[in-house]
């Protein structure tokens, strides 16, 4: 299947001044129900990293037939109030519906200045 991806990360590569680091990544792919030289997303990838609160945030759409026979679910979602320990892997996340969404979901949730309440997300694991 043909795609066309894209992804970028904001901040400095400088460790020392990498307070906040957004990633984002989306794969766009053609299908058959669509007319010619139309793209739909298939993949997506959004990700927050909090360095100084040591959180990240996360919103996923990938490996989407897994997860539905394994979750009933497409996309999932990613919280770590500690980077790197995860209470779950993978929580029910709300589908993104394009990079503005998902670009004002994160930068929303940055500007509150607080760690993420996990506790409040369904764990599929």
């Amino acid at each position: 299947m043909p795609h066309e991806s894209a992804g970028g990360r904001c901040g400095r590569t400088d460790r020392r001044f990498d307070v906040v680091a957004l990633w984002v990544g989306m794969r766009h792919g053609t299908e058959s129900r669509r007319p010619p030289n139309r793209y739909e997303r298939s993949d997506y990838a959004f990700e927050l990293f909090h360095r100084e609160l040591d959180y990240r945030r996360a919103f996923h759409r990938h490996d989407a037939e897994h997860f539905v026979r394994a979750f009933d679910v497409a996309t999932h979602d990613h919280c770590e109030t500690t980077i790197g320990h995860a209470p779950c892997e993978h929580y029910a996340g709300e589908p993104v519906a394009d990079a503005r969404q998902g670009l004002l979901r994160l930068y929303t949730l940055w500007l509150t200045n607080e760690k993420p309440d996990c506790s409040t997300l369904r764990c599929l694991d």
